[in-house]
């Protein structure tokens, strides 16, 4: 279920790109990274903005090892935005496409219950394999 929220990323090979903005908090706990490509005639223009918390470094899960891991911050919030386009194949007009993902930290009042659940979860997932 994770991997289908997180995706089969592989958004650390922008790591050898110079981000186009990059924009710190008043504190600088927060980080937001923007990268744009350009349209080219086969590809649409593409924007990509990457957002940073090191109040969420306590977090066990992750977006993306690899760019917690160089940031020292974790990456929760990944969005990408492909510009609308002539699809020449297709022969149409494809519309703006947006593509959010983002962890938020929630605080729970009874964390039994919800442990309950994904221990069913878990539980029915081995049954099924």
């Amino acid at each position: 279920m994770l991997k289908n929220i997180r995706g089969g990323n592989n958004l650390e090979n922008l790591l050898c790109l110079k981000a186009d903005t990059i924009t710190w908090n008043e504190g600088k706990t927060e980080l937001k990274e923007v990268y744009v490509q350009k349209a080219s005639k086969d590809t649409p223009a593409l924007r990509i903005v990457f957002q940073y918390s090191g109040k969420m470094n306590h977090i066990r899960e992750s977006l993306n090892h690899v760019l917690d891991s160089t940031k020292k911050m974790k990456l929760y919030k990944t969005e990408i935005v492909v510009a609308e386009f002539y699809d020449r194949v297709n022969k149409r007009l494809q519309p703006l496409m947006k593509f959010t993902t983002e962890m938020k930290e929630i605080n729970v009042e009874n964390t039994e219950e919800i442990e309950s659940y994904i221990n069913r979860y878990k539980q029915r997932n081995r049954q099924l394999n």
